[in-house]
């Protein structure tokens, strides 16, 4: 339910006049959090991550009426191309088809808080598998 509530609040947020995206920035900023705690010994990656996902620039764009079609594209094949970079070998099926699909989506006349409801959900499902794996990983380790 609570989980339900999160995502119905984010898309009457994105969905409301004017636009609300404080719940939106919030979920970037822990999307990129999540992401850097995968390299916790690469500064140098967790750089690039904070770079692609530049909070404050996207807040910028967002409160200026300036963030276009070809941003949020643009946003959302970086976050695709880091779950890639991330996932186990056993998800690449999974994640190519996730790929194709997020990105049919933009050949189509899109709802901006539909796609991003979707997406978003879809990104957190894949990286709470990811997690799942990693953890397999850890104990099996720790079991030999």
């Amino acid at each position: 339910i609570m989980h339900k509530a999160f995502w119905d609040n984010l898309q009457t947020e994105l969905d409301s006049g004017p636009i609300v995206f404080d719940q939106l920035l919030r979920l970037l900023e822990d999307l990129r959090d999540t992401l850097i705690k995968f390299v916790p010994n690469r500064p140098d990656i967790q750089e690039e991550i904070r770079g692609g996902i530049d909070i404050d620039l996207i807040k910028n764009m967002l409160i200026h009426n300036a963030f276009e079609k070809e941003d949020l594209y643009k946003l959302a094949t970086y976050i695709i191309s880091l779950i890639k970079r991330f996932q186990p070998p056993v998800m690449d099926e999974k994640v190519e088809e996730w790929e194709k699909d997020m990105l049919m989506e933009f050949e189509r006349e899109i709802k901006y808080s539909d796609f991003l409801v979707v997406f978003f959900k879809s990104v957190f499902n894949m990286i709470d598998t990811i997690i799942e794996y990693i953890e397999i990983s850890e104990a099996e380790l720790n079991n030999t």
